[in-house]
């Protein structure tokens, strides 16, 4: 069972189409691994999922270890505070 979470965040740029910002947790029994390992396996995964262009970069925009579900879980409810909060 996994015991840690990387939030690997990517800009996507396709040739014609504005740039687009994804995310992709990867679960991990290891925050050992370099930043840009994480950012390989990410970077492979939406790779495979689509089949892009040459044309089309990834770029890395964060990597974030984090060493509980717990931690992890509350990094998004604070995201999520915040956003509401800009709302109002």
């Amino acid at each position: 069972m996994f015991t840690n979470n990387v939030l690997v965040i990517i800009e996507v740029n396709e040739p014609n189409k504005a740039s687009d910002i994804r995310y992709i947790t990867i679960g991990s029994t290891d925050n050992t691994k370099s930043d840009s390992e994480f950012a390989s396996q990410a970077v492979a995964t939406f790779k495979a999922e689509k089949n892009y262009s040459d044309e089309t970069t990834f770029s890395v925009k964060d990597v974030l270890k984090f060493d509980s579900q717990e931690t992890y879980i509350n990094y998004f409810e604070n995201q999520l505070s915040d956003y509401i909060a800009s709302l109002k």
